[in-house]
Formats: C-alpha cells, structure tokens, sequence
C-alpha cells in the first residue's frame, strides 16, 4: 500500500501505529469543560463528508483495531471515530476527485482479516446505511500448494511467481474471503449490482504478482455463452482495473488466463 507523506486529520496514511480519534474534545477553562464534536462539519461546506459504520464478523471491536481512509491522487484522509461508527466530517472530501475507501486492520489483525476495498467518486455526502463487515480470510495457502479452491466456486493457480518474497526469507501467502454485496456493506459506484456474480477479498492486499494469476469460476449464476469483465481493485491507481472479458462455457464455467493482477478486490461482472 502506497505511503503518503502528507499528513490528514493529524494521522498519516501509512502509520499503522497511529491512534484513533474521540467522538469529542474536552477544553477545560476555569473549571468549566466544552465538548467540541470532532464530527461536526468544516467551515469549507463546498467539500463532501461520509458517515458510516464498520463490523467485524467476529465481534472485534472495531475502534482502535482499523484504520478507515479515504485516498485520492494527493494524499489520504483518515477517518474519525464516534460512538455510532466513523466519520469524515462535511467539508473534509474535496469534489471532482476519485477515492479509494478502504479499510485496513492494524498490527496483530493485519492479514488474518481482510481489507475492504471500493473505488468512490462522491457527488453529496456519503452516509453508509448498513455496516462495512470486515470478515476473516477463509482460505490462505502458500507455496506448497497448487491452487486456492473456495469451496469449488473460485479456484486460483498459483505458478513459479507466487507466492512472492517481499525479503529475503520472506514467504507470502495467497488468503481470499467471498463477499456478500447485498449484506456485506460495500459501496459500489458505477455497476449494475444485479449483474454483479461474483466478488471476493484477496490478500496479501494490494500485492501485484510477478506474473498475472489465473483463475477458474464455477457459480450457478453464470450463464452458458455470456460475456463477463473481471475487475480487479486498484488502490493505486483509484479505479477498477479491467483485467480479462471473457464468455463462459457451455457448462457455465469461466477459465479466466492472467486475470488476478492486484490481490484486493475482485468483480466478476456480467455484460
């Protein structure tokens, strides 16, 4: 994941040291004490905000355990926390740009869960009605192993280039979880959600093979003779990398050559 240097409600992007906010400040002047709500908005009413709530599927508590940030081509906005969930208060987000929104575990939580990751490109404030559900990876595998099978419906196969070392000695597994678009609160621009038949958190995140990764899916909602556009989240780059297009079998079966290039977020998209 990319480090910026520039520093955003007083925390930096890449700090994963960095300590979560209050739902307010307390000023104390002669004995008496004001509350200052963190979450209230900016002066700057032309720029956006986003309210939200995060989840983890295990109970984790959420506050202190992630860090939830808004990228875009400048430099990263890290959210603040109050009693109901997150928040980036009105007049933070600056218009006309495009932002990765994601979520990261931090410290002993950083790869045992997965990171959310959706591109944005907000026109009003945002407010996320259900919960972003941070969920475990359920399958990891590593470099003895052939493929990663999610329970028959996504097999990914590994090759030479994989897993990576990022140091010497260092051993990089392949993790991947499903997501449950209608449940799961992720908020998707720019799609037809109906015609979205697949999507899966993949990790190590944001780790670009060697070599692009090729994958076969096996689901009940691909039709025989149709055309379907693999995404891939690109955190980098603030948008969904169109990796492969590609029309499935007469056994509804999608062979899909190079088509993982980022490990994050994966779309399978009906055309």
């Amino acid at each position: 994941m990319s480090i910026f240097s520039t520093l955003i409600l007083g925390m930096a992007c890449g700090d994963k040291s960095s300590t979560t906010d209050t739902a307010t400040n307390q000023i104390t002047d002669t004995g008496t004490t004001e509350e200052i709500d963190i979450c209230a908005p900016l002066e700057d009413s032309s720029k956006l905000g986003m309210t939200g709530s995060i989840v983890f599927a295990d109970g984790t508590p959420p506050q202190g355990n992630v860090r939830v940030q808004m990228c875009y081509k400048e430099t990263c906005f890290v959210a603040k926390w109050h009693d109901e969930g997150f928040c980036f208060p009105e007049g933070t987000l600056p218009n006309g740009e495009v932002y990765a929104f994601d979520v990261v575990p931090l410290g002993d939580l950083s790869g045992k869960y997965t990171n959310p990751l959706t591109i944005l490109e907000p026109t009003e404030n945002i407010v996320l009605d259900t919960p972003v559900l941070i969920s475990q990876f359920t399958e990891t595998v590593d470099d003895s192993s052939a493929e990663l099978n999610l329970n028959g419906e996504l097999i990914i196969q590994l090759n030479d280039n994989y897993p990576l070392s990022f140091e010497e000695n260092e051993q990089v597994s392949l993790s991947a979880s499903k997501v449950n678009l209608e449940t799961d609160g992720l908020p998707l621009e720019g799609f037809d959600t109906s015609k979205i038949v697949g999507a899966w958190y993949l990790g190590p995140f944001d780790t670009q093979p060697d070599m692009p990764l090729t994958f076969e899916l096996n689901n009940p909602s691909i039709l025989a003779d149709t055309t379907y556009d693999i995404y891939n989240g690109n955190y980098e780059d603030k948008e969904w990398t169109l990796t492969a297009t590609i029309t499935s079998s007469e056994e509804q079966r999608l062979l899909v050559e190079g088509g993982l290039q980022i490990l994050s977020t994966l779309l399978i998209v009906q055309q």
